[in-house]
């Protein structure tokens, strides 16, 4: 005869005790701090980066540290290592989601994810994190290297590198110019006045001229 499903009675299970129990694992959970993600998500609920964009966040209140990581099995959390302890704001890089990522056997980087953030406080010699807080996310580009700075006004960095270039050219050019008129007068231009000089030398320009002129010499 096949057993009944109650021949060796029911467990009990106390879920609410068990949550709390693996909550606090690591750290006191602490429902009186918290971290929130201030870049919103697109129609599709989810973040979509690309290269060289960054997941920002705001927290409650100080701070010892925050922490990230993904939803999958083999990962574990990280520190944000551009937060300062004490900083009510912070960022995470798309580099850094790429690089941790990226390591963890089976999963392809490109693609959507699920990421948490937490925050540590360390308080009375207490540590505690804050509630969990989760982001949907579409990594767009797996390129790790930073894209190309422009100014402002839309200039290229290599159009304002030639420009620079030819400016320092053309001021060595006039340095150039002032150093062969002082040279041919064996130094005459030094200690003068650049414009008392280029007077003086039209004033004799124009006397030898006059001086080769034989209708000049008449009418004197």
């Amino acid at each position: 005869k096949n057993r009944q499903n109650n021949v060796y009675g029911h467990g009990e299970v106390r879920a609410l005790d068990a949550l709390l129990e693996a909550a606090e694992r690591d750290y006191v959970f602490n429902t009186n701090i918290s971290v929130t993600i201030s870049t919103p998500a697109t129609l599709d609920n989810r973040i979509h980066l690309e290269r060289g964009d960054s997941i920002a966040f705001e927290v409650s209140e100080n701070m010892e540290t925050v922490q990230w990581r993904s939803n999958h099995l083999r990962d574990d959390w990280s520190n944000i290592h551009t937060y300062e302890s004490g900083d009510t704001f912070g960022e995470l890089s798309i580099i850094d989601i790429i690089h941790q990522i990226e390591h963890l056997p089976g999963i392809a980087v490109m693609g959507n994810h699920t990421i948490s953030l937490r925050g540590v406080q360390d308080q009375d010699g207490v540590t505690s994190a804050s509630p969990l807080v989760t982001a949907e996310i579409m990594v767009m580009d797996d390129d790790t290297n930073p894209p190309m700075p422009s100014s402002e006004d839309g200039l290229s960095a290599a159009t304002i590198a030639v420009v620079s270039v030819g400016g320092i050219i053309l001021f060595l050019a006039v340095l150039l110019l002032i150093s062969t008129i002082s040279s041919r007068e064996e130094g005459t231009l030094a200690g003068k006045d650049l414009q008392t000089y280029l007077d003086s030398q039209i004033v004799d320009a124009v006397d030898s001229d006059l001086s080769e002129n034989p209708f000049w010499e008449e009418k004197a």
